[in-house]
Protein backbone atom coordinates (compact mmCIF):
# COMPACT_ATOMS: atom_id res chain seq x y z
CA UNK A 1 0.00 0.00 0.00
CA UNK A 2 2.79 2.43 0.86
CA UNK A 3 4.50 1.64 -2.45
CA UNK A 4 1.27 2.20 -4.38
CA UNK A 5 0.60 5.55 -2.75
CA UNK A 6 4.19 6.61 -3.36
CA UNK A 7 3.79 5.80 -7.05
CA UNK A 8 0.49 7.69 -7.18
CA UNK A 9 2.21 10.71 -5.65
CA UNK A 10 4.86 10.54 -8.40
CA UNK A 11 2.21 10.24 -11.13
CA UNK A 12 0.41 13.25 -9.71
CA UNK A 13 3.67 15.21 -9.64
CA UNK A 14 4.19 14.41 -13.33
CA UNK A 15 0.70 15.69 -14.15
CA UNK A 16 1.34 18.94 -12.29
CA UNK A 17 4.75 19.74 -13.78
CA UNK A 18 3.58 18.79 -17.29
CA UNK A 19 0.57 21.07 -17.03
CA UNK A 20 2.65 23.92 -15.65
CA UNK A 21 5.13 23.61 -18.49
CA UNK A 22 2.45 23.44 -21.16
CA UNK A 23 0.56 26.43 -19.75
CA UNK A 24 3.79 28.45 -19.77
CA UNK A 25 4.11 27.56 -23.44
CA UNK A 26 0.56 28.62 -24.27
CA UNK A 27 1.04 31.93 -22.51
CA UNK A 28 4.33 32.70 -24.24
CA UNK A 29 3.76 31.09 -27.65
CA UNK A 30 7.44 30.15 -27.63
CA UNK A 31 9.26 27.00 -28.76
CA UNK A 32 8.99 23.66 -26.92
CA UNK A 33 12.18 24.58 -25.07
CA UNK A 34 9.93 26.83 -22.97
CA UNK A 35 8.10 23.76 -21.69
CA UNK A 36 11.35 21.95 -20.93
CA UNK A 37 12.68 24.97 -19.05
CA UNK A 38 9.47 25.41 -17.06
CA UNK A 39 9.49 21.75 -15.98
CA UNK A 40 13.15 22.01 -14.95
CA UNK A 41 12.52 25.16 -12.89
CA UNK A 42 9.38 23.71 -11.30
CA UNK A 43 10.62 20.20 -10.47
CA UNK A 44 14.38 19.91 -11.12
CA UNK A 45 13.75 17.16 -13.69
CA UNK A 46 15.02 17.22 -17.27
CA UNK A 47 12.23 17.00 -19.85
CA UNK A 48 13.00 16.06 -23.46
CA UNK A 49 10.35 16.50 -26.15
CA UNK A 50 11.90 14.31 -28.83
CA UNK A 51 8.94 14.33 -31.22
CA UNK A 52 6.78 16.93 -32.88
CA UNK A 53 4.77 19.63 -31.13
CA UNK A 54 1.46 20.68 -32.65
CA UNK A 55 -0.94 23.43 -31.60
CA UNK A 56 -4.69 23.59 -32.26
CA UNK A 57 -6.73 26.77 -31.94
CA UNK A 58 -10.23 25.56 -32.83
CA UNK A 59 -12.58 24.49 -31.33
CA UNK A 60 -10.32 24.66 -28.22
CA UNK A 61 -6.80 25.82 -27.54
CA UNK A 62 -4.62 22.76 -27.21
CA UNK A 63 -1.13 21.30 -27.59
CA UNK A 64 -0.01 17.79 -28.51
CA UNK A 65 3.50 16.60 -27.63
CA UNK A 66 4.95 13.43 -29.15
CA UNK A 67 7.70 11.19 -27.73
CA UNK A 68 8.12 12.87 -24.33
CA UNK A 69 10.83 11.68 -21.90
CA UNK A 70 11.74 12.69 -18.36
CA UNK A 71 14.94 12.02 -16.43
CA UNK A 72 16.71 13.05 -13.27
CA UNK A 73 19.95 14.89 -14.19
CA UNK A 74 21.72 13.03 -11.38
CA UNK A 75 20.66 9.53 -12.49
CA UNK A 76 21.36 7.37 -15.55
CA UNK A 77 17.95 5.66 -15.70
CA UNK A 78 15.06 7.27 -17.55
CA UNK A 79 12.21 8.19 -15.20
CA UNK A 80 9.36 8.04 -17.68
CA UNK A 81 8.39 8.18 -21.32
CA UNK A 82 5.11 8.59 -23.18
CA UNK A 83 4.25 8.51 -26.85
CA UNK A 84 1.78 11.39 -26.65
CA UNK A 85 0.62 14.07 -24.24
CA UNK A 86 -2.38 16.27 -25.08
CA UNK A 87 -3.35 19.41 -23.18
CA UNK A 88 -6.45 21.48 -23.88
CA UNK A 89 -7.17 24.62 -21.87
CA UNK A 90 -10.03 27.03 -21.38
CA UNK A 91 -8.85 30.09 -23.32
CA UNK A 92 -11.30 32.47 -21.65
CA UNK A 93 -10.13 31.42 -18.19
CA UNK A 94 -6.49 31.63 -19.27
CA UNK A 95 -6.91 35.20 -20.51
CA UNK A 96 -8.50 36.01 -17.13
CA UNK A 97 -5.41 34.67 -15.32
CA UNK A 98 -6.93 31.31 -14.26
CA UNK A 99 -5.27 28.02 -15.26
CA UNK A 100 -8.20 25.76 -16.12
CA UNK A 101 -7.14 22.65 -18.03
CA UNK A 102 -10.08 21.09 -19.84
CA UNK A 103 -8.25 17.87 -20.71
CA UNK A 104 -4.85 16.35 -19.97
CA UNK A 105 -4.40 13.07 -21.83
CA UNK A 106 -1.41 10.68 -22.01
CA UNK A 107 -1.09 7.34 -23.82
CA UNK A 108 1.50 4.54 -23.82
CA UNK A 109 3.04 5.86 -20.64
CA UNK A 110 5.96 4.05 -18.94
CA UNK A 111 7.32 5.01 -15.50
CA UNK A 112 10.36 3.66 -13.61
CA UNK A 113 10.54 3.90 -9.82
CA UNK A 114 13.82 2.43 -8.57
CA UNK A 115 15.06 2.47 -4.98
CA UNK A 116 18.82 2.06 -4.68
CA UNK A 117 20.56 -0.15 -2.10
CA UNK A 118 21.15 2.90 0.12
CA UNK A 119 17.41 3.69 0.21
CA UNK A 120 17.54 6.64 -2.18
CA UNK A 121 15.24 6.82 -5.19
CA UNK A 122 16.09 7.75 -8.77
CA UNK A 123 13.36 10.39 -8.36
CA UNK A 124 15.30 12.20 -5.61
CA UNK A 125 16.63 15.48 -7.02
CA UNK A 126 19.81 16.57 -5.27
CA UNK A 127 19.51 19.92 -3.50
CA UNK A 128 15.86 20.63 -4.39
CA UNK A 129 14.50 20.60 -0.85
CA UNK A 130 17.45 22.54 0.51
CA UNK A 131 17.24 25.21 -2.19
CA UNK A 132 13.51 25.55 -1.72
CA UNK A 133 13.98 26.24 1.97
CA UNK A 134 16.79 28.73 1.31
CA UNK A 135 14.69 30.74 -1.11
CA UNK A 136 12.74 32.06 1.83
CA UNK A 137 9.01 32.41 2.34
CA UNK A 138 8.46 34.64 -0.66
CA UNK A 139 9.57 32.35 -3.48
CA UNK A 140 8.17 29.03 -2.32
CA UNK A 141 4.79 30.33 -1.28
CA UNK A 142 4.27 32.30 -4.47
CA UNK A 143 5.15 29.29 -6.63
CA UNK A 144 2.73 27.09 -4.70
CA UNK A 145 0.02 29.71 -4.99
CA UNK A 146 0.39 29.67 -8.76
CA UNK A 147 0.32 25.88 -9.00
CA UNK A 148 -2.61 25.71 -6.58
CA UNK A 149 -4.63 27.70 -9.10
CA UNK A 150 -4.46 24.83 -11.61
CA UNK A 151 -7.72 22.98 -12.22
CA UNK A 152 -8.30 19.98 -14.48
CA UNK A 153 -11.75 19.21 -15.86
CA UNK A 154 -10.44 15.81 -16.90
CA UNK A 155 -7.21 13.81 -16.56
CA UNK A 156 -6.92 10.55 -18.48
CA UNK A 157 -3.76 8.38 -18.48
CA UNK A 158 -4.15 5.14 -20.45
CA UNK A 159 -2.17 2.03 -21.28
CA UNK A 160 0.51 2.82 -18.71
CA UNK A 161 3.16 0.50 -17.29
CA UNK A 162 5.04 1.12 -14.04
CA UNK A 163 8.21 -0.74 -13.02
CA UNK A 164 9.06 -0.64 -9.28
CA UNK A 165 12.37 -2.06 -8.01
CA UNK A 166 13.89 -1.96 -4.53
CA UNK A 167 17.50 -3.11 -4.74
CA UNK A 168 17.92 -3.12 -0.96
CA UNK A 169 14.92 -5.39 -0.38
CA UNK A 170 15.48 -7.41 -3.55
CA UNK A 171 11.88 -6.85 -4.67
CA UNK A 172 10.40 -5.96 -8.04
CA UNK A 173 6.82 -5.20 -9.00
CA UNK A 174 5.22 -4.42 -12.35
CA UNK A 175 1.95 -2.55 -12.95
CA UNK A 176 0.57 -3.04 -16.48
CA UNK A 177 -2.56 -1.76 -18.22
CA UNK A 178 -2.59 1.11 -15.71
CA UNK A 179 -5.49 3.48 -16.42
CA UNK A 180 -6.21 6.63 -14.40
CA UNK A 181 -9.25 8.90 -14.66
CA UNK A 182 -10.14 11.97 -12.61
CA UNK A 183 -12.71 14.72 -12.95
CA UNK A 184 -12.70 18.27 -11.55
CA UNK A 185 -9.15 17.77 -10.27
CA UNK A 186 -7.58 20.60 -8.27
CA UNK A 187 -4.74 21.29 -5.82
CA UNK A 188 -6.54 23.81 -3.64
CA UNK A 189 -8.32 21.49 -1.19
CA UNK A 190 -11.59 20.83 -3.06
CA UNK A 191 -12.60 17.15 -3.23
CA UNK A 192 -12.56 15.20 -6.51
CA UNK A 193 -12.93 11.57 -7.55
CA UNK A 194 -10.13 9.24 -8.67
CA UNK A 195 -10.46 5.92 -10.52
CA UNK A 196 -7.52 3.59 -11.19
CA UNK A 197 -7.33 0.09 -12.69
CA UNK A 198 -4.20 -1.95 -13.36
CA UNK A 199 -2.73 -5.47 -13.48
CA UNK A 200 -0.26 -6.20 -10.69
CA UNK A 201 2.66 -8.58 -11.18
CA UNK A 202 5.19 -9.66 -8.55
CA UNK A 203 8.35 -11.67 -9.24
CA UNK A 204 7.38 -15.31 -9.36
CA UNK A 205 3.71 -14.79 -10.23
CA UNK A 206 2.27 -17.05 -12.92
CA UNK A 207 -0.21 -14.41 -14.09
CA UNK A 208 -1.03 -10.77 -13.37
CA UNK A 209 -3.70 -9.87 -10.80
CA UNK A 210 -6.31 -7.20 -11.66
CA UNK A 211 -6.54 -4.37 -9.11
CA UNK A 212 -9.03 -1.52 -8.96
CA UNK A 213 -8.90 1.56 -6.77
CA UNK A 214 -11.55 4.21 -6.13
CA UNK A 215 -11.31 7.22 -3.83
CA UNK A 216 -12.40 10.77 -3.20
CA UNK A 217 -9.26 12.94 -3.02
CA UNK A 218 -8.46 16.23 -1.31
CA UNK A 219 -5.09 17.76 -2.27
CA UNK A 220 -3.78 20.85 -0.47
CA UNK A 221 -0.48 21.72 -2.11
CA UNK A 222 0.19 24.66 0.23
CA UNK A 223 0.07 22.35 3.28
CA UNK A 224 1.62 19.43 1.31
CA UNK A 225 -1.19 17.07 2.33
CA UNK A 226 -3.31 14.54 0.41
CA UNK A 227 -6.38 12.84 1.91
CA UNK A 228 -7.85 9.68 0.34
CA UNK A 229 -11.47 9.49 1.56
CA UNK A 230 -13.92 6.68 0.79
CA UNK A 231 -10.87 4.65 -0.24
CA UNK A 232 -11.69 1.26 -1.79
CA UNK A 233 -9.18 -1.14 -3.32
CA UNK A 234 -10.22 -4.49 -4.77
CA UNK A 235 -7.77 -7.38 -5.18
CA UNK A 236 -9.96 -10.49 -5.31
CA UNK A 237 -10.69 -11.94 -2.74
CA UNK A 238 -9.82 -8.74 -0.81
CA UNK A 239 -11.84 -5.53 -0.60
CA UNK A 240 -9.92 -2.93 1.40
CA UNK A 241 -11.79 0.21 2.52
CA UNK A 242 -11.10 3.24 4.69
CA UNK A 243 -9.25 6.54 4.71
CA UNK A 244 -5.56 7.38 4.14
CA UNK A 245 -3.63 10.62 4.57
CA UNK A 246 -0.27 11.54 3.03
CA UNK A 247 1.30 14.49 4.85
CA UNK A 248 4.46 16.50 4.16
CA UNK A 249 4.73 14.96 0.69
CA UNK A 250 7.17 17.66 -0.41
CA UNK A 251 9.77 17.01 2.30
CA UNK A 252 9.20 14.12 4.72
CA UNK A 253 6.26 11.99 3.47
CA UNK A 254 4.28 10.16 6.15
CA UNK A 255 1.24 7.94 5.75
CA UNK A 256 -1.54 7.58 8.29
CA UNK A 257 -4.99 6.07 8.02
CA UNK A 258 -7.57 3.51 8.94
CA UNK A 259 -8.18 0.56 6.62
CA UNK A 260 -10.56 -2.34 7.12
CA UNK A 261 -11.60 -5.48 5.22
CA UNK A 262 -14.32 -8.08 5.50
CA UNK A 263 -13.15 -11.64 6.27
CA UNK A 264 -11.38 -13.19 3.28
CA UNK A 265 -9.09 -16.11 2.41
CA UNK A 266 -5.64 -14.77 3.33
CA UNK A 267 -3.81 -17.79 1.91
CA UNK A 268 -5.58 -17.49 -1.44
CA UNK A 269 -4.57 -13.83 -1.67
CA UNK A 270 -0.93 -14.47 -0.69
CA UNK A 271 -0.67 -17.32 -3.21
CA UNK A 272 -2.20 -15.17 -5.92
CA UNK A 273 0.32 -12.39 -5.25
CA UNK A 274 3.21 -14.91 -5.12
CA UNK A 275 4.00 -13.89 -1.54
CA UNK A 276 3.78 -17.53 -0.40
CA UNK A 277 4.32 -20.69 -2.43
CA UNK A 278 1.18 -22.57 -3.44
CA UNK A 279 2.82 -25.88 -2.46
CA UNK A 280 3.23 -24.78 1.18
CA UNK A 281 0.99 -26.70 3.54
CA UNK A 282 1.53 -24.48 6.56
CA UNK A 283 -0.51 -21.37 7.16
CA UNK A 284 0.70 -18.00 5.92
CA UNK A 285 3.12 -16.07 8.12
CA UNK A 286 1.40 -13.97 10.77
Amino acid sequence: MKILLRILAVVFLIVVVAAVGLVYFIRSGDHKSTIEQAVAETSGYQLNIAGDLSVEFFPRLGITLNDVRLRNPGQSQELLSTSEVVLRVNLRQLLSGNLQVEELLADNFHLNYYVNADGSSIWDVAGMSESDSEDGPGSGSSDNSGIAGLTFDRISINNTSIDYQDLGAGSRYQLDNFNLETRDTNLAGRPFDLQIDFDFENNGMSEAVPVSLRSNIIVDINDANINFNNFAMTVTPLLLQGEISLVNFDSNPQFTGNLRAEPFDMRALLERLALVAEADSDGPPG
